[in-house]
């Protein structure tokens, strides 16, 4: 803008945001990821990337708008859509009415996680230990059905992702005197498949479970406790 005499010339000016970049990391994703990207691989300011995804799958996230070189959100996730016909929308967010116990949740990936609880509010005679997958969203949570794969009497509970497809839960059974037993859990999409056998880690009453992953060349986990009166224990599963 030139000055002359007081005056600017041209006598203002304006601010164009930026192309946003079209992630290409989306597991089972389209490509491009987005209807309207560009043959640079971006998407113009202003515009709204279009979720795309392979066939047999679905975006949690239809709409992506592009504002000042920024997806809101960034991602988004693709979905078999058999698996999402298990799952339902709650947009207040309650995964369950009742008196839930013992809840323990571990991160799987963009915005998803594994949630598990025990339902005080069942009869004691039922299933009551409960695992489900729930997927946030700027939408609103996906939440899949709850299957029961924890004892009826579980007590103090921990999980450990190992993958984004395996989480490792360990917890007390209070019907085999306080044993703490550990099982392998398969995620797919927003279904808990392929559980693993129960083992039983110690025979005895145990408290103060903590759970975490490490990496010993692939994928493991230590699980510390309490057993008995005093005794701390710390395990390499």
């Amino acid at each position: 803008l030139g000055c002359t005499a007081t005056i600017l010339s041209p006598a203002s000016f304006s601010c164009a945001g930026l192309d946003c970049v079209v992630p290409t990391d989306i597991a089972n994703a389209a490509a491009p990821a987005c209807n309207e990207t560009l043959p640079n691989g971006n998407i113009t300011d202003g515009m709204t990337c279009t979720a795309q995804c392979l066939p047999g799958y679905v975006p949690l996230v239809e709409s992506l708008p592009c504002r000042g070189s920024v997806l809101r959100p960034s991602t988004f996730m693709c979905v078999a859509k058999d698996s999402l016909e298990q799952a339902k929308f709650i947009d207040e967010g309650r995964v369950r009415l009742g008196i839930t116990q013992y809840l323990a949740m571990e991160s799987l990936h963009l915005g998803s996680a594994l949630i598990c609880y025990r339902d005080a509010s069942i009869e004691p005679q039922e299933d009551r230990g409960f695992c489900s997958v729930v997927v946030a969203t700027t939408a609103g949570v996906w939440i899949g059905n709850a299957t029961s794969v924890l004892p009826r009497d579980v007590g103090a509970l921990t999980l450990a992702a190992l993958a984004v497809d395996k989480v490792l839960a360990c917890y007390k059974d209070d019907a085999q005197f306080g044993s703490l037993i550990c099982r392998m859990l398969g995620i797919r999409g927003f279904a808990i498949v392929n559980y693993g056998p129960e083992v039983i880690v110690s025979g005895g009453d145990t408290w103060h479970l903590s759970l975490a992953t490490i990496n010993l060349g692939g994928s493991g986990a230590v699980l510390c406790y309490q057993e008995r009166s005093s005794m701390c224990t710390c395990d390499i599963l």
